[in-house]
């Protein structure tokens, strides 16, 4: 469980081009669509994540994912109706990358600000193609484990389709040109992104940005006092 942040701040931020790298997770729960009567009298526990990149997660890697022909890790930057799947939900389930999938999605509403109580509101179903699995050497249940993992644009797109309210639960990214800092921050400002107040209320909404420009900006000091310096130091050159 992450953060909320709404996708219309990210695509502001994505829109300024001053940012690139960018790293977007989206978390929703799922029951199979086809669920017992007894199963779907619990919440939904398929942990299904939709992310445009592998380095979102710890616990594995691309290099844990097999494909069916013609796929490979790039299908996370496509917007298709594609996933990989757990090889621990692929063996319960007992789905197969090439079968067809069909669940139905619930979003996590936070009742409280502070994000400890929340329900799961449904938002419809949608089916998958699944072109691979993953393997992993833990088996419990993790955040950092999807079941489901899809491309974040196909997520995204289909919570759009299903009318339901979805969120990114993470994101992080590079600024393009570290002079421009200052100015980035000024943007990000006017999206609607603030500082972080670490004395603050715990709150689970995603619009505190952390810029991690300590190190630059140390450094560029560093550098400057030392222009200053060999300036001071150069010999003086006179024409005659």
């Amino acid at each position: 469980m992450g953060l909320v942040i709404g996708f219309d701040m990210l695509h502001k931020a994505m829109d300024t081009g001053m940012i690139t790298n960018e790293v977007i997770t989206t978390q929703a729960f799922a029951k199979m669509s086809n669920a017992s009567e007894e199963e779907r009298a619990y919440n939904p526990s398929i942990n299904y994540i939709g992310t445009n990149s592998f380095s979102a997660f710890n616990a594995f890697s691309s290099k844990d994912a097999s494909y069916i022909d013609s796929y490979d890790e790039s299908f996370l930057k496509s917007d298709e109706a594609v996933c990989i799947i757990r090889n621990t939900f692929m063996k319960e389930r007992e789905v197969n990358p090439g079968d067809d999938l069909e669940i139905e999605v619930y979003i996590m509403k936070y009742t409280d600000t502070a994000g400890t109580s929340f329900t799961f509101d449904r938002a419809g179903i949608i089916k998958l193609r699944v072109i691979g699995s993953y393997t992993t050497s833990n088996n419990y249940a993790s955040d950092e484990l999807p079941d489901i993992l899809v491309p974040i644009a196909f997520a995204e797109h289909a919570y759009e389709e299903m009318g339901a309210e979805g969120y990114a639960n993470s994101a992080r990214f590079t600024l393009k040109d570290p002079l421009r800092i200052n100015e980035f921050k000024s943007a990000m400002k006017e999206i609607g992104f603030r500082s972080a107040k670490y004395t603050g209320n715990i709150s689970r909404t995603g619009k505190t940005l952390i810029a991690y420009d300590q190190t630059f900006i140390q450094t560029a000091t560093h550098i400057k006092e030392s222009l200053v310096l060999l300036q001071r130091l150069a010999p003086l050159i006179v024409l005659i």
